[in-house]
């Protein structure tokens, strides 16, 4: 029995299990009750009464609360619509019908939530694909079955979670906890914001505890909360002085999160991440622009003592109509310049992979680039950096030039480098010719082996199914770059 294994082993068993199945090992002996322990490394808080109940319980437990090193906020608000308004505020259908917002005869609910329940479950055959059956699979299948109930016993669910998110923004509970909660983890060091724990229908990212209390076979609109897109589409991004206080809020959680670490002077946070899990969203980047609020707490929040990491997912839609002048200002740069012990840092655009800019109007012995493309020092103040190990750019445009030399810039200390849905701006660069340059021009290959970074190109499949499926390039970038492989490409 697992009693008679020694206490190391038992631990190292358990570590492979999720806290779901702990619970349940833990119930079954008193010595597996004392010996194994709950993996509480993180805790969750968005606008729910329940996660803020739970957050709140964790915090007030003397042993629990010690072991927290990481606040995730789930920002992604559950839609509650009343008009046209409302759903392009929220991204929603295009081109809308006043039938939408009409009850459904047969459902008794409205249109809109009929309509996106039925979505969902045709999406889990779109997003299985040509995967071969798993568990995960299977357990979903499970759950179809019991989402094909009477859509009003969702509704009504759904009503009641409308109801308790109504209350927390309100009264700013979510705000208040997350206060407490600074005070009372002491190893908190990292604050992550997603528009994505919901991930997709029975397929969450985080099981959040208000995710893990819904009804088997749950079917409900998918909350994204930060605005986003379909794959080829672009987003109207306003500039950030022109927004409402109800439009900048559909990045709640990023306002929240930085404008309480900026008071919090003594807090411990040196990690700040925006998670968007291959969503075609971000933050609205014209938030640099010009000073604001929300730019002046994350300026606050880098210049924290010891901060080193920052992940920045950005809206950058119609910056080439604006000359890119979100990142050419400065501001940009000046913020990041402010965390000088930056060791990891990952920059990622929305732009698409397919998007093709160079044109046969293009003069590629001109220079002058500057309407259609960022050099990419003038975004990060790398000679700022001179411990930084871990750099990564997503869905930017590049030249191989520019790119090359800003990778023989980067400090000694630099230990991986990942590069995803880079979009070459002239036709004549490409990826092989791009890695030759590595190769032939940076000399990491003289470095001693601990000493050579890791370079991992990540290609999106165009037209792919689902959209986020990507080739990894790892192990053959490596081969090339080290051990005299061939080009992978």
């Amino acid at each position: 029995t697992l009693s008679c294994l020694p206490s190391e082993l038992l631990l190292i068993v358990a570590s492979y299990l999720p806290n779901r199945d702990i619970k349940n090992l833990r119930l079954t002996a008193r010595f597996l009750h004392d010996t194994v322990r709950l993996r509480l490394d993180r805790v969750f808080l968005s606008a729910n009464p329940l996660n803020i109940s739970v957050f709140r319980a964790i915090a007030d437990d003397e042993r629990f609360r010690q072991g927290v090193v990481e606040i995730i906020w789930d920002d992604a608000v559950l839609v509650e619509t009343r008009s046209e308004a409302d759903f392009s505020l929220w991204g929603l259908w295009s081109p809308l019908s006043p039938r939408m917002f009409e009850d459904h005869p047969e459902e008794q609910c409205p249109v809109w939530f009929a309509k996106a329940c039925r979505s969902n479950l045709k999406r889990l055959f779109h997003h299985k694909h040509n995967d071969v059956d798993g568990p995960d699979h299977m357990a979903r299948a499970l759950q179809v079955v019991a989402a094909q109930r009477a859509l009003i016993y969702f509704w009504e669910y759904y009503q009641r979670l409308l109801i308790g998110q109504k209350w927390v923004i309100e009264t700013a509970a979510d705000t208040d906890a997350l206060i407490y909660g600074i005070n009372q983890f002491p190893a908190l060091k990292r604050v992550t914001v997603t528009p994505a724990a919901h991930g997709w229908l029975f397929a969450p990212l985080y099981e959040t505890p208000m995710i893990l209390s819904f009804p088997y076979g749950f079917n409900y609109p998918i909350p994204r909360g930060w605005p986003t897109t379909n794959e080829g589409l672009s987003l109207n991004v306003p500039s950030w002085a022109s927004l409402s206080n109800h439009r900048k809020d559909q990045w709640r959680g990023f306002r929240i999160t930085t404008r309480v670490l900026a008071q919090q002077r003594e807090n411990h946070v040196t990690e700040f991440i925006l998670h968007t899990n291959q969503l075609y969203t971000g933050l609205n980047c014209r938030i640099f622009e010009e000073s604001c609020e929300e730019y002046d707490n994350l300026i606050c929040l880098l210049r924290q003592p010891g901060f080193s990491r920052l992940d920045l997912a950005l809206i950058t839609d119609q910056q080439e109509d604006l000359d890119w002048y979100s990142f050419y200002n400065g501001r940009l740069r000046y913020a990041l310049a402010q965390a000088t012990q930056m060791r990891h840092i990952s920059l990622t655009g929305n732009m698409k992979n397919h998007v093709v800019y160079a044109n046969d109007s293009y003069n590629e012995d001109d220079n002058d680039t500057t309407s259609h493309l960022i050099p990419i020092r003038t975004i990060f103040p790398i000679e700022k950096w001179t411990n930084l190990q871990h750099f990564e750019l997503s869905s930017f445009v590049i030249t191989k030039d520019d790119m090359v030399s800003f990778l023989a810039a980067l400090p000694k200390t630099i230990c991986s480098i990942k590069l995803r849905r880079l979009n070459f701006f002239k036709k004549s660069d490409h990826w092989p010719g791009l890695l030759i340059d590595i190769r032939d021009k940076l000399h990491w290959r003289e470095r001693d082996i601990k000493s050579r970074p890791k370079l991992t190109i990540i290609i999106d499949k165009v037209l792919a199914t689902p959209p986020w499926w990507a080739i990894w390039i790892e192990d053959e970038v490596s081969k090339f770059l080290y051990e005299n492989g061939p080009n992978p490409f």
